[in-house]
């Protein structure tokens, strides 16, 4: 697990944007930026729905105060439960 000011292991993934898909290294591509990152491991089930995204839904406008302050968020999802 990462902590609040630690730096991301090197890791590579799948960097969707739109209609493009590719893979990079993430530790790289958000060096030295300010970072949000909220897991999603059971995206599209009840737990998610329930409990998941009415949290970040209920925390919107202070996470936008944070985008606008510079920071980027980023939503992951586990492709298998336990990958």
């Amino acid at each position: 697990m990462v902590g609040i000011g630690q730096k991301l292991p090197d890791t590579e993934v799948l960097w969707v944007r739109e209609s493009e898909v590719k893979k990079i290294n993430l530790s790289q591509k958000l060096a030295g930026r300010r970072v949000a990152i909220f897991g999603m491991p059971g995206a599209f089930s009840t737990t998610c729905s329930g409990l998941n995204l009415p949290n970040i839904m209920g925390n919107k406008n202070e996470l936008m105060k944070k985008k606008e302050e510079g920071a980027d968020l980023i939503g992951l999802r586990a492709h298998y439960k336990f990958s």
